[in-house]
């Protein structure tokens, strides 16, 4: 099986915020002296599609097929990362830490499951230590993160007793901090959370969210909560239009996109008395056309920007360079839409077997497919062979 040579870029970051009308309270000081990057309506087109070889956003794309073996298998992409030339992939299926390099070739796992020294009980989500070369994964059974050098290597494993890091969904490594992002559950209630890369203490705490169960119930509303570019952490608040960076302890609005609609004002929790209900209130938000629902998921690049709502398809592309933005009423894959992973100017997606197969249908039928996708779907077996990564080398 042949894999095509991956060169990443990535599209989209202008994102920006402005007023957030959430009922949290505030552990921080939100500072709004500041300049604030801002899309106004008349800068934003709408548009139906961007597509994979749209020469006006995107430089080239690149379709890697990974290796399917019996030891390369994968059920279910949760996260993943690269690092020089090099694809980290963790299964939830598989409950593994996956290698594939730069053509998509399976490389070896990241640790094994095991009661054993340099073993882990479970995967909830792993960061790469560039400054140190090595791999972290946290484990939430053994309330300890277990650390690997970039070649597999059991290195050590280092106990850090907190339960609440098993609610953890995504995060990142910024040298001496690791920043990370938290479903919502009925234990904790702060969405983002700042601990150390030395012995994955907490150092800070920040964001609250507006809504808080009083059930042992989780649920997590965002799937890209934020993007760390150029040294700095962007990110969302639930329910708002505001996009804020952290900075020395104080969060600063950051972009602003307007939507032509109203934010969430305080009392529309507090009234339907869904402060204590985040699914219905999430659910409630994305159906009441009077307001806008926000933004839960971001990606940036140099140049770009990316944003939408994790249960609208829809989504808002802008160019800080040309100073204009887009609203992408819709898509099929492989275009351009929220990605897996955004990694400086890389852009990764996942092109699962069930958009394969959809293409293969269209084929049969007669429609005409583009080369590069009808050369990666001849043979390709949708109940067998592993995803495709789709990677948008962005302009700049």
């Amino acid at each position: 099986m042949k894999h095509k040579n991956l060169k990443i870029a990535i599209a989209a970051v202008a994102c920006i915020v402005i007023n957030i009308l959430t009922s949290c309270k505030e552990s921080t000081q939100r500072n709004v002296n500041t300049d604030l990057l801002v899309f106004k309506r008349d800068q934003i087109k709408e548009i139906d599609r961007i597509s994979f070889d749209d020469a006006e956003f995107i430089d080239s794309c690149v379709f890697v097929l990974l290796e399917t073996t019996e030891l390369s298998l994968i059920g279910d992409i949760t996260s993943l990362e690269t690092f020089e030339g090099k694809f980290y992939i963790f299964d939830r299926q598989t409950k593994k830490l996956k290698v594939f390099s730069s053509t998509g070739d399976f490389l070896y796992d990241i640790g094994r499951k095991g009661n054993g020294p340099g073993e882990y009980l479970g995967i909830h989500l792993f960061i790469i230590n560039s400054k140190e070369r090595k791999i972290c994964l946290f484990d939430p059974l053994k309330l300890a993160v277990h650390e690997y050098s970039l070649d597999g290597k059991f290195l050590q494993s280092k106990e850090h007793y907190q339960v609440y890091y098993a609610h953890m969904q995504k995060a990142v490594y910024a040298g001496d901090v690791i920043y990370c992002y938290s479903s919502i559950h009925w234990s904790e209630n702060w969405t983002y959370t700042v601990i150390s890369s030395k012995d994955y203490s907490i150092k800070e705490q920040f964001c609250p969210y507006p809504v808080h169960p009083i059930e042992q119930v989780g649920f997590s509303p965002m799937d890209h909560p934020f993007s760390y570019i150029n040294g700095e952490f962007h990110y969302t608040s639930l329910f708002s239009d505001t996009i804020y960076k952290y900075e020395n302890g104080i969060e600063i609005p950051y972009l602003l996109i307007e939507t032509g609609k109203p934010n969430i004002p305080l009392s529309y929790l507090k009234n339907r008395e869904l402060a204590d209900d985040p699914y219905k209130a999430y659910t409630e938000i994305l159906n009441d056309s009077k307001y806008s629902e926000g933004f839960t998921d971001i990606g940036e690049t140099d140049r770009f920007v990316l944003a939408n709502f994790k249960m609208n398809p829809f989504f808002y592309l802008l160019d800080k360079k040309e100073n204009t933005g887009y609203y992408v009423k819709s898509f099929f894959p492989p275009d351009l839409g929220m990605p897996k992973l955004i990694d400086g100017n890389k852009l990764i997606k996942i092109w699962d077997q069930d958009a394969i197969m959809g293409f293969q249908r269209e084929i049969e039928r007669g429609k005409k497919c583009p080369d590069a996708i009808a050369t990666l779907i001849e043979g390709y077996d949708p109940s067998y062979h592993n995803p495709v990564l789709v990677v948008y080398y962005m302009k700049q």
